[in-house]
């Protein structure tokens, strides 16, 4: 069996933190669902509340108050958002 080296380049953003959290609520903004997305992350792997949609992030048994990471949160928020296709939209596909 041959292995494969892959040669990545360096993320020069933050992938947990402040910046991150900064990063969700552009995205919740642009999913026009900031209250309503808000309102689901606080259950968000949580326990009493669900697992998250992106990942398989564990519910921990004393949770932070941000117990997701910025790819669950945006999934969470896509999966929430108010934007929806017209079908006007669909008439167009051939």
């Amino acid at each position: 069996m041959s292995s494969v080296h892959k040669k990545s380049d360096a993320y020069p953003y933050a992938s947990g933190g402040w910046d991150s959290l900064k990063a969700v609520a552009g995205a919740l903004v642009h999913e026009r669902a900031p209250v309503t997305t808000s309102r689901v992350l606080v259950h968000q792997n949580k326990p009493d509340g669900f697992m998250c949609v992106g990942c398989s992030w564990a519910k921990p048994a004393h949770p932070h108050p941000f117990e997701f990471c910025e790819s669950g949160a945006k999934a969470t928020a896509w999966d929430t958002t108010l934007r929806r296709v017209e079908p006007e939209f669909l008439r167009r596909i051939p």
